[in-house]
């Protein structure tokens, strides 16, 4: 029996690798989550209530649950707790468990957007320009360069605190509620046409990727910026110049890629495709999506990460095996299915007249 610890148990991102892993009976999962409520969604065999990964005594926690259940493995799923178990690496390896990331550098630069897209810049891939907000004369001058703009937090994931603006009285107050001044940035406002390319690499070689088009947002209509992170439909497609500009973008960052690198791409008003962060060291939240279809990338992942390639079941096409215009439906309270693009736009009112 495999035991794994996953963070996150019981969010959907979290629960969603454990279904993918419960496919085969050989995994015993542990899960862990600093949401009380999540303790009893979790999908895992048992699960434990954690504090916030930038909590004060998190690492006090983890230890003496990693003592307690003894995993052979572990994977987190959000940002912060990522960038936690990487900073924390060596306690890791003194009490036995395996982990599959990136290195300290790398993460600490993907967890911080600014940061990715400043590397990026300078590396030679097109980004538009983009500042830190540390005062007013920032937004007056970034406002002044585009017509509008995209506001975000930094760090987070799911948009965090993301809106589209061209009014500077709306883009402060927005600021001065989040308290966000220094801790977020803005740039030139893409269009709301996304894709994700999501790959597994193992010691700078890639093993498999996928990418998908995020068509629209779960509860989109209810946000600010249309954007919630969470996709309600999404489609898998195969894009060769989406391919090169991903491949690009991880190595520019990491010249040895290994682990989890999902690569978020938006396209500007003209069409150009490009890359606003990296997601290190985590799958996307509905990775069931690719499992459903056949491509399990949690148990590639993890017998990855376990030296146990002799297990690992991989399609001949390195990149986007899946067909094209395979359709992941989801739905607050219902289970997500996968239909054909095509079934979705010939439907029909009954009465067409």
């Amino acid at each position: 029996m495999i035991k794994v610890l996953v963070g996150g148990a019981g969010g959907t991102g979290g629960n969603n690798f454990i279904r993918s892993l419960k496919k085969e009976k050989e995994f015993y999962v542990v899960g862990m989550t600093s949401n009380k409520n999540h303790v009893f969604l979790s999908e895992a065999d048992e699960t434990y209530y954690m504090p916030p990964a930038r909590g004060g005594n998190y690492i006090d926690n983890l230890v003496f649950l990693i003592k307690k259940t003894k995993p052979d493995f572990i994977y987190a799923y959000h940002d912060f707790e990522v960038e936690k178990l990487s900073e924390n690496r060596e306690i890791l390896d003194n009490l036995n468990v395996k982990y599959f990331l990136p290195s300290k550098s790398v993460i600490r630069n993907l967890v911080n957007k600014y940061y990715t897209n400043k590397i990026w810049k300078d590396r030679g891939i097109y980004v538009p320009d983009t500042i830190i907000l540390n005062t007013k004369d920032d937004l007056i001058k970034i406002l002044n360069k585009y017509s509008k703009i995209w506001i975000r937090n930094v760090e987070g994931g799911g948009g965090d605190g993301s809106l589209p603006t061209d009014d500077y009285n709306f883009a402060k107050a927005w600021i001065d509620h989040f308290e966000g001044w220094g801790k977020f940035s803005a740039t030139k406002c893409l269009s709301t046409k996304r894709v994700s390319f999501t790959s597994i690499w193992d010691d700078g070689n890639l093993i498999i990727a996928q990418t998908r088009e995020g068509l629209s947002w779960l509860l989109g209509d209810k946000s600010l910026s249309g954007v919630t992170g969470v996709t309600d439909k999404g489609i898998t497609i195969d894009n060769e110049e989406i391919n090169e500009l991903s491949i690009k973008a991880i190595k520019s960052i990491d010249e040895k890629p290994n682990g989890i690198y999902t690569v978020d791409i938006s396209y500007d008003y003209e069409g150009n495709p490009i890359p606003t962060e990296i997601n290190p060291g985590r799958f996307f939240t509905p990775i069931n999506f690719f499992t459903e279809l056949g491509l399990n990338f949690p148990m590639i992942y993890t017998y990855l990460a376990l030296n146990m390639k002799e297990k690992i079941k991989l399609p001949s096409k390195k990149i986007n095996p899946l067909p094209n215009n395979l359709c992941w439906l989801r739905n607050v309270d219902t289970l997500p299915k996968v239909v054909n693009l095509e079934d979705i736009e010939n439907l029909k009112y009954p009465y067409n007249k």
